[in-house]
């Protein structure tokens, strides 16, 4: 447990939400399952926050906090590729987007402030 755990979060987040807007896009050639993005319980970040060690470098309120956001961030992971699908990308599409680009910002922010504050 150290420094490194806190990264591979954060660099696993951030590699997920590139996969996703590549795949939105149609830019990315790798197998995204849009529909199956609203899972937040199937990424490697949620895999990490499910263990004691994410608790623990967190503090229990972040770690309360970071899971409602993350939980919201699959959420509209999921509405935008059903909007795709459905070719609605309007205003809403584009409010959306902005709105995740906002809660993984802030999902990235925790993290960092924990990793400074536990090293």
């Amino acid at each position: 447990m150290g420094r490194e755990t806190i990264d591979a979060a954060i660099l696993a987040h951030r590699g997920w939400v590139s996969r996703f807007k590549t795949g939105l896009e149609g830019i990315n050639t790798e197998y995204f399952d849009l529909a199956s993005t609203q899972d937040h319980h199937a990424c490697d970040l949620a895999w990490w926050l499910r263990k004691d060690e994410s608790r623990e470098m967190l503090g229990p309120q972040a770690h309360e906090h970071i899971q409602a956001i993350h939980a919201r961030f699959h959420q509209i992971c999921g509405l935008l590729g059903e909007q795709l699908n459905q070719r609605t990308t309007g205003q809403i599409y584009q409010e959306r987007l902005a709105e995740l680009d906002s809660i993984s910002k802030e999902i990235v922010r925790i993290l960092l402030r924990a990793r400074d504050a536990f090293f």
